[in-house]
């Protein structure tokens, strides 16, 4: 994966939006250039295995369910994995592994906020990803080396 296959968008308070390939909607009236390069940036170095967190900062829509569920999809640490059902008890939801699922799905800054990380139970395989299941295996791989 190249940082140049990827798109960002940015508001004043921070990235809104990642994508691959296609350019994301931008939901807010204007954009941040500023944040845009430094989030291009944190992208650039994450997939040259320089970075492992993210600093810049994210301005997200989303209901209170999905907000909680992205916020703990920050703590799941680099090269590691979750599963639904685990990511669900962190939140004091273990029944709402679904919802959770949904809310993962849902997830508008990939990579930045680290949804390819969580798994299914079953463990067969890396699970469902919005841009491709082979793009959510490169990523593990990616972390997984890098993290040596």
């Amino acid at each position: 994966m190249r940082v140049s296959d990827l798109h960002l968008t940015a508001s004043d308070k921070g990235v809104t939006a990642v994508s691959l390939g296609s350019r994301p909607v931008l939901h807010h009236e204007e954009r941040n250039a500023l944040n845009e390069r430094r989030g291009h940036r944190e992208l650039a170095e994450y997939l040259i295995g320089k970075r492992r967190t993210f600093t810049v900062t994210v301005d997200l829509d989303g209901t209170p369910f999905q907000r909680t569920v992205w916020s703990a999809l920050q703590s799941v640490p680099y090269g590691s994995t979750m599963t639904y059902g685990q990511l669900a008890k962190k939140i004091g939801r273990p029944r709402a592994v679904r919802a959770v699922a949904s809310a993962v799905a849902k997830n508008p800054v990939g990579i930045v906020i680290p949804c390819h990380r969580i798994v299914p139970a079953s463990g067969s395989q890396p699970g469902k990803y919005a841009w491709g299941t082979k793009k959510k295996e490169w990523l593990l791989e990616h972390e997984k080396r890098s993290a040596v």
